[in-house]
């Protein structure tokens, strides 16, 4: 009587985690079966962390465009190797000779690292330009220089890519979220461009306004004004190559409102350069131009300016989808992984590390951003990966890293409060295509890992958001 007993018990586990799957590829199929999806290219894939089984999938191998949601391999290849603590140091140098008068004649050496934080507005933790300034004219007066003969120098020799990756889309680059990684960044190589309305149809709608103030030169306007609303969006086409920005599209006309955009900053090193010097000025310190020394010149380390931790610069890459960051991450990578900070074989590197980790070799990685059109992974590539750094013990708790649905991200709208603290998903979006890669959490730890992609849907962006919306929050109570 006991063996038929356990043979039962046992026979009841096994239809209920039987049930549970069939459950689970229920939800899957009923979100793949819609007619919302009829001509679009989807790929599904949910790991068990602790048993690392797939446990419901649809096309779990088909490669399409992952779009942000490739940031996810970026961001967590880099805290591996490179440690959670890990920060970016750019060196500040006095390269001549210091004289008797409390002058110094020579140059200031900026030593840039690729730093995406350097001077952010935004980036918790990062030392602002006004704060730089004072702490350096600081270090300046306490080694008795009060006059600088010369100028301020960027040394730009740690990155020798194009700043902005050949594989992006040419208006993608001069809008905020296509501007290169150079090896000095400055204020997330970010502008704001501001056009005044014009009170007649056909009229160009005049640059009113740069923050920062010294690229005033560096835009330009095409926009027209228009009687009737535009359906397209205004961008700024240009690149680091290109001398001008061009702001093109069509506004509303009759008005006296101005209209803000976030550009790109085309040359950062420069920008840098005006700014820093200016503000020198403004404290007390005197430049002028650079008076040979006879004397054998030197090159003092005078300052360090360290950036935050990497954890926290992966929180905001990963939470705000910062392009430039993990564009920094790759060459960082490549640097810590090859000494060569060389994009193609950064990024290679980066494959090669997915690939010692069992994900399989179809991956492609044009760039860390996800950017780039030719991007292509599977389901199950991101799946895996996140199943992967779940269980990587040098990566603390990286499911914190990733948006909270119900609360951040562009879910939040959609996934109800009950479904709070259940889902942590990256997401990437660009035309026609939507992904979403993160965990399913279960007392405060992920118990699945989960990704979806979906490519070429004919469907509104709303229509679109909704469905996904109900996906996720189907999962949630799975």
């Amino acid at each position: 009587m006991f063996l038929p007993f356990v043979f039962m018990i046992f026979g009841s586990l096994f239809a209920q985690k039987n049930a549970l799957d069939a459950k689970l590829q229920k939800i899957i199929n009923g979100f793949v079966d819609d007619t919302l999806l009829y001509s679009a290219s989807v790929s599904i894939s949910i790991i068990d962390i602790e048993s690392n089984k797939l446990i419901g999938s649809y096309d779990p191998k088909r490669s399409l465009v992952p779009a942000s949601s490739l940031k996810v391999l970026t961001a967590a290849s880099l805290l591996d190797i490179a440690g959670e603590d890990f920060t970016y140091k750019t060196k500040f140098y006095l390269q001549g000779t210091k004289n008797k008068d409390s002058s110094f004649t020579g140059h200031i050496i900026v030593e840039g690292v690729g730093d995406p934080s350097f001077c952010s507005y935004s980036q918790e933790g990062s030392m602002g330009m006004q704060e730089l300034v004072n702490v350096f004219k600081q270090k300046l007066f306490e080694s008795g220089i009060r006059h600088i003969r010369g100028n301020v120098i960027v040394n730009s020799n740690y990155i020798k890519d194009i700043p902005e990756n050949p594989e992006w889309l040419w208006y993608d680059l001069g809008n905020y979220y296509g501007a290169g990684c150079h090896s000095l960044n400055v204020y997330e190589n970010l502008s704001w461009v501001s056009i005044k309305e014009e009170r007649r149809s056909g009229q160009i709608c005049e640059v009113v306004k740069v923050v920062p103030s010294v690229l005033e030169d560096y835009y330009c306007s095409e926009v027209i004004s228009s009687p009737y609303k535009s359906e397209e969006d205004i961008f700024v086409l240009g690149s680091s190559q290109n001398k001008y920005y061009t702001l093109q599209g069509s506004i509303l006309c009759c008005g006296s409102d101005t209209l803000t955009l976030k550009a790109a900053i085309p040359d950062p090193s420069l920008v840098f350069q005006k700014i820093f010097k200016q503000k020198l000025k403004e404290t007390g310190l005197k430049f002028s131009d650079y008076e040979k020394s006879n004397e054998a010149p030197t090159k003092l380390l005078i300052y360090i300016y360290e950036s935050p931790i990497l954890r926290k610069l992966c929180e905001r890459a990963l939470k705000k989808s910062v392009n430039l960051y993990c564009e920094s991450f790759v060459h960082t990578f490549g640097d810590i992984s090859l000494n060569n900070t060389d994009r193609k074989k950064s990024l290679e590197s980066i494959k090669n590390y997915w690939n010692s980790k069992g994900l399989d070799k179809s991956m492609i990685m044009e760039d860390g951003s996800g950017l780039s059109p030719k991007d292509l992974l599977s389901s199950l590539h991101l799946a895996q990966a996140l199943q992967s750094i779940a269980k990587n013990g040098r990566i603390s708790k990286f499911w914190e890293l990733l948006p909270e649905s119900s609360i951040e991200g562009s879910l939040m709208n959609v996934i109800p409060d009950k479904a709070k603290n259940k889902l942590r998903l990256k997401s990437g979006s660009m035309e026609r295509v939507r992904s979403f890669s993160g965990y399913v959490m279960q007392k405060d730890k992920p118990k699945y890992s989960v990704a979806l992609i979906v490519n070429y849907y004919s469907c509104t962006s709303d229509q679109i958001k909704k469905k996904i919306g109900n996906f996720f929050t189907k999962l949630a109570d799975y």
